[in-house]
């Protein structure tokens, strides 16, 4: 897996080679996970399920780590 950061959490990203697809998991956000065609498109669509995630923790109430 290829660590990276999205608005400070790290991200990790692998292949499936099963599905062709990159998949991303962010550990700190109870393994928030998405993928991509594209290893762009993967960091894409992670870094707005962590926005998504973050917004609806706050609307929540819930603790952002």
């Amino acid at each position: 897996m290829a660590p990276t950061k999205i608005h400070g959490y790290e991200v990790l990203l692998t292949w499936d080679d099963v599905d062709k697809l990159w998949v991303s998991f962010v550990p700190a956000l109870n393994w928030l996970s998405t993928y991509g065609e594209t290893r762009t498109e993967a960091l894409i669509l992670t870094q707005e399920a962590v926005e998504g995630y973050i917004e609806t923790a706050a609307q929540e109430g819930i603790e952002i780590p």
